[in-house]
């Protein structure tokens, strides 16, 4: 398998909705989230505070506490406002998927990039598709 995609993520499908925070941005929700962020806060703590080559994801549990954890910051009355409200629309739990926030940010000067996976329930199989279907199939140990 290699550098491949874990088969989770063959899965999912990375949904079309991009939430793009700048770094003035950031700096206003940390700002707000103030010393208690981490406790307060915790799952919006860790999106905001991710920086590096590869994506922080928020599991089921974890994303579905994102909405409320937002809804708990206040009112901003500017484009953060829409933005946020656009995070709380994609965490939001759904009985009919499952759903990942994905993080991304390489440096902290850049934007962080907001996004979630979903299951895609659709297709032949339930959603695997045949890629999936193999990497998650049973494996034969002949050297056993």
């Amino acid at each position: 398998m290699g550098s491949e995609m874990p088969a989770w993520v063959k899965l999912m499908k990375e949904s079309p909705t991009l939430v793009m925070l700048d770094a003035e941005e950031v700096e206003r929700l940390e700002a707000t989230l103030g010393y208690l962020g981490s406790i307060r806060f915790p799952r919006v703590q860790r999106l905001l505070n991710h920086v590096s080559e590869g994506f922080l994801f928020l599991d089921g549990p974890d994303c579905s506490h994102v909405p409320g954890e937002i809804a708990k910051l206040g009112k901003f009355k500017d484009p953060l406002r829409k933005k946020l409200d656009e995070i709380r629309r994609i965490a939001w739990p759904s009985p009919y998927s499952i759903r990942f926030v994905v993080a991304r940010r390489v440096q902290r000067s850049r934007p962080l990039s907001l996004s979630i996976f979903e299951m895609v329930p659709d297709g032949p199989s339930g959603g695997l598709n045949d890629d999936a279907q193999e990497d998650l199939a049973p494996r034969r140990l002949d050297n056993w």
